[in-house]
């Protein structure tokens, strides 16, 4: 799996931008260093769930299409509550 900064060099490369142009470098990768650790503490507690889940009969993918649901609504909140502080 590439990082988001991989595939954003990509995307961008792509239509001739390259990341030393702009000032967005340092700044993501920071940020998916933050994401990546984020991920690393987190991840096991989903597998936890998923196992839970599969103890009480439903199906991994079921129940991890449900965590992501969940997680984008979350998500829209969020960014609806950020908008609104603004």
């Amino acid at each position: 799996m590439r990082s988001s900064t991989a595939l954003l060099n990509l995307s961008l490369g792509f239509w001739g931008i390259h990341m030393a142009d702009t000032h967005l470098s340092k700044k993501n990768s920071i940020s998916d260093q933050r994401m990546e650790t984020c991920r690393s503490e987190f991840e096991p507690i989903l597998f936890e769930l998923i196992r839970n889940g599969e103890k009480r009969g439903w199906k991994a993918a079921e129940i991890a299409m449900a965590l992501a649901d969940a997680a984008d609504d979350v998500i829209l909140k969020l960014s609806r509550e950020t908008k609104s502080k603004h």
